[in-house]
């Protein structure tokens, strides 16, 4: 059965399950598919879990497993699918999870990067406006969790390294 997820001028792209799994696809006057075609490695995987896409803007932003790299968020638009970024550099996955969308151009999330555990990134959907927001515990990851969003922020639970406390976000170091 097919999902939608998003139109884009005359492409509108939705997720397909089937017996081999799921493949993202594109409508524009026929059929295409952007994963590569069966019996070929696929260079992208997609979450059975598409709650976690967020259109931003002219792009959709979505977590995907990567060839070789794990979970990490992958973009989409009307050229296709890429990584966005990968936080975790290398093969380790960035276990990207609890995404809330902040505004139409802005979505927070949180993801690990071995070097700092596991924090509270931004995207505007471009590898320039994805970044961290916020180290809340400076000496390990900070347990983010039941992210939710409202009213342009974010609200969620964290770990700054004395106690287990409920955080606002907009998205911004300074606002968080």
């Amino acid at each position: 059965s097919a999902r939608d997820l998003s139109t884009h001028g005359d492409r509108e792209f939705f997720r397909e399950n089937n017996q081999e799994g799921i493949r993202l696809l594109s409508y524009s006057n026929e059929l295409i598919e952007i994963l590569p075609k069966e019996g070929s490695e696929p260079l992208v995987t997609f979450s059975a879990n598409q709650s976690n896409s967020r259109k931003l803007g002219n792009t959709i932003v979505t977590i995907g497993n990567f060839s070789g790299l794990g979970n990490e968020l992958i973009k989409i638009d009307s050229d296709g699918y890429s990584l966005l970024k990968d936080i975790n550099n290398g093969s380790p996955s960035s276990f990207i999870s609890d995404i809330a969308k902040i505004n139409e151009n802005l979505m927070i999330f949180t993801a690990t990067d071995n070097a700092i555990g596991n924090e509270l990134y931004a995207t505007d959907g471009t590898i320039s406006g994805t970044k961290l927001i916020k180290d809340l515990h400076p000496t390990e990851g900070s347990s983010i969790a039941n992210m939710i969003s409202f009213n342009g922020k974010a609200f969620f639970k964290g770990n700054n390294g004395v106690s287990v406390l409920p955080y606002v976000s907009d998205g911004t170091s300074e606002g968080t």
